[in-house]
């Protein structure tokens, strides 16, 4: 015998469920753009911050020069470079000042030096700030040529009348205390370590030490104030 044939209620259910159906379809396809709409949309706030930090982004270059004799911090890059801390260690041991460091690089005596305290300084872009500078008054730098004046046996001629001093060689005697002073950084392992920010927050650390190619890294840990270089 035939199937029945089906009733009015079998004809009236399948257009709901193609009905159900493509609601579903219709609200994957909506999450979907929704979705993708999120995701453009991070995007292009992460290329517009990546754009911002770009035209804010400093580079601190710490280096030599040899006119005048100093150590200088030069800001390479577009942006403020906002100074976070400060450390120099000698040896893998950090130094308060430059006192300590010159005692722990084997100079001795009194030595002036000249320079701004870094801690908190701002070089804008292009900025050069030498950091340390060897200066003399006239009484100072004819004790220094006193010093210098040894016989082979290392025993010094005080007895011997000092020589009138040409304070236009003044720089000469600027290089050779520097000199110095690089000759026992190298000796002694001196590292000088720099912490700065961006106008955005976003940090780096510079390291530099004599001899060695200037490394950057892209984490500054916090120092306790025991160890942060007081200049």
């Amino acid at each position: 015998m035939p199937d029945s044939l089906p009733g009015p209620e079998q004809h009236a259910v399948a257009p709901t469920e193609r009905g159900i159906r493509l609601d579903a379809l219709a609200a994957i396809i909506a999450s979907l753009v929704g979705l993708l709409a999120l995701i453009v949309a991070g995007y292009t706030a992460y290329i517009q911050r990546q754009q911002v930090r770009a035209r804010v982004w400093p580079h601190l270059h710490i280096g030599q020069s040899t006119f005048p004799p100093s150590i200088y911090v030069e800001n390479q890059g577009v942006g403020p470079a906002i100074v976070r801390s400060v450390e120099v260690l000698v040896d893998g041991k950090p130094q308060l000042d430059w006192d300590q460091v010159f005692a722990a690089v084997g100079m001795h005596g009194d030595i002036n030096t000249q320079g701004p305290s870094m801690g908190g300084y701002v070089l804008t872009p292009g900025h050069v700030t030498n950091w340390l500078n060897f200066e003399f008054t006239r009484e100072q730098y004819q004790s220094f040529e006193d010093a210098l004046r040894v016989t082979a046996s290392g025993n010094s001629r005080q007895n011997s009348p000092a020589p009138e001093i040409d304070y236009g060689s003044f720089e000469g005697k600027q290089r050779v205390l520097f000199n110095q002073f690089l000759d026992g950084a190298k000796r002694s392992r001196l590292q000088v370590r720099i912490c700065y920010c961006s106008s955005l927050g976003d940090c780096e650390l510079a390291i530099w030490a004599v001899g060695l190619r200037e490394q950057q890294a892209q984490q500054c840990a916090a120092l306790p104030e025991s160890e942060q270089f007081q200049q």
